[in-house]
């Protein structure tokens, strides 16, 4: 017998639902389309591998270290976004501007939503690329002046 200051309550059955971890709504991918992307993929990596290492080989696609060591392989950026992003329309999304390029090609680590990157040490640090003008060192003279132009 249980003491008269023991609640007893009733508890109904457990109901489980299956939820699929996967889903079951894929879309249709034809073998063409996965071979076309495929090989744009590995084009637009090996452009990008090309760009950034002298020693890049496409063969391979490695690249031999500045400090020495073996010969790395080049992992681009393009590889790692396996699945496409989608933009908003009209959602203020636009085209890099050119310190933009720059920095995502330099940095690995760079976002384009503060414009920053994260350096080897410390913490994350503003990029702007260098401002690298030609000098065109020509000499021009006009009415008695001579002008050199950087």
């Amino acid at each position: 017998m249980l003491p008269e200051n023991t609640l007893v309550a009733e508890a109904k059955s457990e109901q489980r639902v299956n939820v699929p971890l996967i889903p079951t709504n894929k879309p249709d991918v034809t073998g063409a389309q996965v071979a076309f992307l495929s090989e744009t993929l590995s084009a637009k990596a090996q452009e990008w591998c090309g760009a950034r290492y002298r020693s890049y080989n496409a063969a391979d696609n490695t690249y031999q270290p500045y400090g020495g060591g073996p010969r790395r392989a080049c992992a681009a950026p393009i590889e790692a976004a396996s699945v496409p992003v989608q933009q908003v329309a009209d959602g203020g999304a636009s085209e890099p501007d050119v310190n933009e390029r720059w920095c995502m090609e330099r940095y690995t680590s760079y976002r384009i939503e503060d414009n920053t990157y994260q350096p080897f040490s410390g913490g994350r640090k503003v990029c702007s690329r260098p401002i690298s003008e030609s000098a065109n060192n020509s000499i021009r003279s006009a009415a008695d002046t001579t002008v050199a132009q950087f």
